[in-house]
């Protein structure tokens, strides 16, 4: 399998390198569409072109060479009746299989064109899921539970948080009085953001919170509510989303009227869908 492998790629790279190797003919720059001739077969601007569009960064001669090059190849194999082997017949099958399905999603998508006023409603019902919460606050973060009372304690007789973070904290903003800055719910782990969530601003919380780094006592600062992105910026997300869609409608169309058994679960009796 691997030699086989190895054959297909050298197979590949010649036929890519082949044409530098090659002088590449003269283009033509009359009305003719013909650029070269193989045998008898022609090699048309129109080829040419829909090559370069395949192939970034190459020129039209050395796309004529390239052409040239696996035109006769093609007709070799042709010549040695390579298309009546059982093995390439197979991959021929599999190919256009692969060529016909693409098409017929092609043409599904095409009955029902995605249009600008269909992806700008699905930004408007996404856009209140892209606000977040963000959160500005501090902790104090103690090797256990009993200290942390103790803290909190000294909050309710009116101490300060940033004086006492910096005198206990354990955690590496204990010398900025305990400051975290802005952060979002997700980027804080499970205990501590729904601590965060429950509090108003000025607040502290009244029970030590536990998390894997120990026992916090948090204030929160300030919160606030984020831009969402512009829907210019989500444009090309939204149109995938919208063809996704499609492709999911399609197929669920086509299921609708086709009997489907499925064989391969053996916990179950195989039934329609």
């Amino acid at each position: 399998m691997r030699s086989n492998i190895t054959l297909r790629y050298r197979v590949q790279r010649l036929a890519l390198l082949l044409p530098l190797a090659i002088a590449s003919p003269a283009i033509a720059t009359g009305s003719d569409t013909s650029l070269a001739s193989v045998n008898g077969s022609e090699i048309t601007r129109e080829q040419v072109a829909a090559f370069r569009e395949r192939h970034e960064g190459i020129g039209d001669q050395q796309a004529v060479g390239e052409l040239i090059a696996r035109e006769l190849f093609y007709q070799d194999a042709l010549k040695h009746q390579l298309e009546q082997q059982p093995a390439l017949q197979q991959r021929l099958a599999e190919l256009q299989r692969e060529l016909l399905i693409g098409a017929a999603i092609e043409r599904a998508m095409a009955l029902e064109p995605i249009d600008e006023a269909q992806l700008q409603q699905r930004y408007e019902r996404l856009k209140p899921q892209l606000v977040e919460q963000e959160y500005h606050a501090r902790h104090i973060l103690v090797e256990s539970e009993a200290e942390a009372q103790q803290l909190i304690a000294a909050l309710a007789r009116g101490e300060d948080f940033a004086t006492l973070a910096k005198a206990h904290s354990t955690g590496p903003t204990g010398e900025k009085g305990g400051d975290l800055g802005w952060f979002s719910a997700r980027q804080m782990v499970a205990p501590f953001s729904a601590a965060v969530a429950q509090l108003e601003p000025g607040n502290y919380t009244k029970a030590p919170v536990q998390t894997q780094f120990g026992w916090h006592v948090i204030r929160l600062e300030a919160r606030r509510s984020t831009t969402p992105p512009s829907f210019a910026d989500l444009r090309e997300k939204l149109e995938q989303m919208a063809q996704r869609q499609q492709m999911a409608n399609y197929l669920d169309q086509l299921r609708s009227s086709a009997q489907v058994v499925r064989h391969d679960r053996a916990d179950e009796t195989p039934s329609a869908q």
